[in-house]
């Protein structure tokens, strides 16, 4: 299973949650994130830093 499945099984409902990486390459755009802190997914070695993306 790959790493964005492994973030997409981690989101609750209704909940889009994206990699450090993703909000790196959204910079300048009107999309904004939340940090929700490192987290520890099965599978993937060491934690990754998940960002919650906000309505606008």
């Amino acid at each position: 299973m790959n790493i964005a499945a492994r973030i997409a099984d981690y989101a609750r409902p209704g909940e889009v949650l994206v990699s450090q990486e993703v909000v790196d390459a959204a910079e300048g755009t009107p999309v904004t994130f939340t940090e929700i802190g490192p987290v520890e997914l099965k599978g993937v070695s060491g934690a990754l830093r998940l960002h919650r993306a906000n309505a606008t």
